[in-house]
């Protein structure tokens, strides 16, 4: 990690620009210099690389902030900067693609990280395909869905939003712990449905993959990912755990599992709570290969990749896409992907 060893003098100097970079991009300021997507061929496996730069296809425009009251944030206030984390991508009924995801005003130097988390953005393409969208700052701000005022009896945080299309309704399920779900005709107007069922005291940062008719819902657990399966989106079976992090302190964060040529991919995202040089994040994304979508003890590690928080989608022509909360610009950027 990087730190800032001024002198006094110095640092009255320079506070001023320092802020004004964290608000640019929070994240790289506590970033690592490290080598990346070190591929590690691994017979029978491919390895996702990334092709080309990332373009920032979504700047996070200002806006009041919703409530209630943070520490450091008060309701019905403008924040001119705001900053994203865990997302979704989705195409609507609409033929537009869509984003939803973690959102709050930006912190400054010395504030918490996570404060005012209530909220998904929404972002939407301002074309119908995803090759067209893919400019700078193209996509569309629009208001922010499930605020804690739209989910009477919920608790006040809404994080990591992942989103199926399911019998002609979009079924959005988001954390952390109790995962909850709302449904949308529309991907505008959403409605809670309260709580999914799934026996699990400590989870964060869910992620839907659907195989073979069946929905898995990987998430977090501190260094472990688990997972939960289901036919319905109603019924979950007891959750096991389909890796574990070698570090203890490696908190394996945004997992999401993609299905790949017979193979499955797990990705996840560091964050390492050891580190206490700012707030332990890091653009550094881990992946790992298996046969079992359930079972990634000791499967190989295929590479490591720059990126925070990441999705893997796929457009309409199946070009693979790699996107990136707050790295390299804050909110959201994506790259393309390739398989080797």
């Amino acid at each position: 990690m990087q730190t800032f060893n001024f002198e006094n003098k110095m640092r009255l100097l320079i506070k001023p620009f320092l802020i004004l970079f964290i608000f640019t991009n929070p994240f790289s300021v506590y970033s690592q210099v490290r080598p990346l997507e070190k591929a590690k061929q691994q017979k029978g496996y491919f390895v996702p690389v990334i092709d080309g730069d990332y373009v920032h296809i979504y700047d996070p425009k200002g806006d009041l902030f919703t409530g209630p009251d943070t520490k450091d944030l008060k309701a019905g206030e403008y924040y001119p900067l705001w900053q994203t984390n865990d997302h979704c991508f989705i195409k609507g009924p609409d033929k537009r693609w869509h984003s939803f995801g973690i959102t709050h005003p930006a912190s400054a130097l010395g504030q918490s990280r996570h404060q005012g988390e209530f909220a998904s953005f929404h972002a939407v393409s301002d074309t119908k395909t995803l090759e067209s969208s893919f400019r700078q700052n193209s996509w569309i701000d629009k208001p922010k869905v499930l605020t804690p005022a739209q989910r009477p009896g919920e608790g006040n945080s809404n994080h990591a939003p992942t989103i199926v299309k399911q019998s002609g309704l979009f079924k959005m399920i988001y954390g952390p712990i109790p995962f909850r779900m709302a449904i949308s005709k529309d991907l505008f107007d959403w409605k809670p449905q309260g709580p999914i069922q799934i026996n699990e005291k400590y989870g964060r940062d869910p992620s839907l993959m659907v195989w073979k008719d069946t929905y898995y819902l990987v998430y977090c657990s501190g260094n472990v990912v688990k997972a939960s399966t289901s036919k319905d989106l109603k019924n979950w079976s007891e959750p096991v755990e389909i890796y574990k992090g070698d570090v203890e302190s490696f908190q394996c964060e945004s997992p999401t599992i993609v299905p790949y040529d017979g193979k499955f991919y797990l990705f996840w995202c560091l964050w390492d709570t050891a580190n206490k040089n700012g707030n332990g994040y890091d653009e550094r994304s881990f992946v790992y290969g298996s046969d079992n979508p359930l079972d990634f003890h000791g499967s190989p590690l295929l590479t490591e990749l720059a990126t925070h928080a990441p999705e893997i989608f796929q457009g309409e022509d199946k070009q693979w896409y790699i996107s990136s909360a707050q790295y390299p610009n804050r909110g959201v950027n994506v790259a393309r992907l390739s398989w080797k």
